[in-house]
């Protein structure tokens, strides 16, 4: 039987970092209208995260309901906002998410908006993917 992957110390710091922000941004996209500061804070700390994420190459998110996983191996995740993202994700139809490049704010408003999509419009349309793309 195989050993699991281990992550780089960098690279699980990326991915739990990415899925705390992540969090934050579809949380506050919930609750904030379009101008609220909370909300621009949250976008600019998600264009932040994409653009550190990304300068050591791509980053790829996997997810069950229970876990991330990045590189096969799951992760630990040490805070209660990084353990809600899995959940968030498997709830929004989302299962993997690859950050190959950083992202504007014109692309993080738009993955908000498409996330937060009620599920039943969201699937008629054929899902997240359909729509992003």
């Amino acid at each position: 039987m195989s050993e699991p992957a281990i992550q780089p110390p960098q690279t699980t710091t990326n991915a739990l970092a990415t899925a705390r922000s992540l969090t934050i941004g579809v949380r506050a996209w919930k609750l904030y209208p379009p101008e609220h500061p909370a909300l621009g804070l949250a976008i600019d700390r998600l264009v932040s995260r994409t653009t550190a994420v990304t300068i050591a190459g791509p980053l790829m998110l996997a997810e069950t309901p229970q876990s991330l996983i990045v590189d096969g191996a799951p992760l630990d995740a040490p805070d209660a906002v990084a353990a809600e993202c899995p959940r968030l994700l498997h709830d929004l139809d989302i299962l993997q998410l690859s950050l190959v490049a950083p992202a504007s704010d014109a692309a993080i408003r738009a993955l908000l908006a498409t996330l937060t999509i009620g599920r039943m419009e969201r699937r008629a349309r054929g899902g997240p993917a359909a729509i992003w793309g």
